[in-house]
This record gives structure tokens, C-alpha cells and sequence, in this order.
């Protein structure tokens, strides 16, 4: 696994007997309060009294705030890898298979959490006072998502694995389909979507089905 290529762990101090612990609260309150008042308006005094520390102790475990944000974001960086390195793709038919692929994908992009790590990445990569460290952690979330993802989409495909357009066609689609009902779900109440659901999964099986004989075609 590549790693994020960026860690705001001070080298040389030996980390507190609660460090680890105090490091995954104050994470875990960086998110919440960002879902909870907005970006902007998160401010490091309501994620360190959220998280029950001082300013200080932020200070010196992450460094800055621009230090915290970017660990929000190696830490969903991680928990996706061990997500995705536990997943399988089940289903004896192709539309089968779709359907085992979004339910994976969903473990991610249908959580609230995702909301603000997509709202950190914006800021950073859009704010010119974001720092070289910063914008290079960025890029690499871009890069790598891709390849994080396609082994499961080989599982998908199994005789068009080796198409990359393809793969990226439907990570895309099915990104943009969770991503959509997740921010329609903040802002309005939740509904039943399974009808479009199936219809998402028909088009994308068609699509798979079509590069397949344009392929046998060629």
C-alpha cells in the first residue's frame, strides 16, 4: 500500500501513554464538527472542546490546524485501505456483482464522514494559503483513489478486467450516484431509492455488455 506522504508527527517525542487515543478523539471531532457547523465555522476551539483537550494539546500533537485536517484525512486514508483489502465482490451474474459493488462502495461514500473529508480536500487543494505539504497530500488522495479502488472492479468485470475505461466508468458512476443520495440525505429527509438503484445497475450492466461486444467486434 502507498502511504499519504505527509504525517504531522513530530519526530523525537516520545508520544504520550494516551496519545494514540487522544489523536483518534480529537480526528473524530474534527469531522463531527465539521458535519455539524460547516467548514469555515469550525474552529479549532470547537474541535478541541468537542474532543475534551486544550488548543494546546492540538498544538502539539498535530501542530497546526492545517496539520489536523490533513491527518482527517490519512486516517479515512487507512480505514478505507483496510475496508477495501477485507471486501469481496459476490454474485454469479454481472448485475449481481454491480450490486455487491455498490454495497462496498457505500461503506465509504455514504457516510457522513465523507462530507467532510471531500470538503477538507476542496479547501486544501483551492486555498492558496494551503501549503506545498498540503497540496501534495491532495494529489495524492486523487491519484491513488483509483488504484485503491480497482481491484474490487476487476472482480466485477472478471474478462474485461484489463479495461481501464471501463473500470473508471463505473467508479465513477456509482461515486456520483452515493455521493448524490449522501448530500441529498443531509439536506432533505431520506427516501427508499432501491427503484433507482436497480435502474443504475441495469444501465451500468449494459454498458459493460456493449464495450464487450464491441470488443469480441474489434
Amino acid at each position: 500500500m502507498s502511504s499519504p506522504p505527509v504525517s504531522s508527527r513530530r519526530s523525537g517525542r516520545r508520544p504520550r501513554a494516551d496519545g494514540e487515543s487522544t489523536r483518534a478523539r480529537v480526528i473524530q471531532a474534527a469531522a463531527e464538527c465539521i458535519l455539524e457547523k460547516g467548514y469555515y465555522q469550525a474552529s479549532s476551539n470547537d474541535i478541541a472542546r468537542r474532543a475534551g483537550v486544550t488548543w494546546g494539546t492540538i498544538q502539539y500533537q498535530f501542530e497546526s490546524r492545517e496539520g489536523l485536517l490533513l491527518e482527517v484525512l490519512n486516517a479515512a486514508w487507512h480505514e478505507l485501505h483496510d475496508q477495501i483489502r477485507s471486501a469481496h465482490i459476490s454474485g454469479d451474474t454481472l448485475e449481481e456483482r454491480l450490486e455487491s459493488l455498490l454495497e462496498v462502495l457505500a461503506t465509504h461514500y455514504s457516510r457522513p464522514e465523507y462530507l467532510a473529508h471531500l470538503q477538507i480536500l476542496l479547501d486544501l487543494n483551492q486555498d492558496p494559503r494551503s501549503s506545498a505539504t498540503a497540496k501534495e497530500a491532495v494529489a495524492f488522495h486523487g491519484a491513488e483513489l483509483n488504484r485503491l479502488w480497482l481491484p474490487l472492479f476487476q472482480q466485477v468485470l472478471g474478462d474485461m478486467a484489463d479495461d481501464h475505461e471501463l473500470a473508471r466508468y463505473l467508479f465513477l458512476t456509482s461515486r456520483g450516484y452515493l455521493t448524490g443520495n449522501l448530500i441529498a440525505s443531509s439536506i432533505t429527509k431520506p427516501y427508499d431509492d432501491a427503484a433507482e438503484r436497480q435502474l443504475l445497475i441495469r444501465g451500468m450492466a449494459m454498458v459493460v455488455r456493449e464495450r464487450r461486444r464491441q470488443r469480441q467486434k474489434g
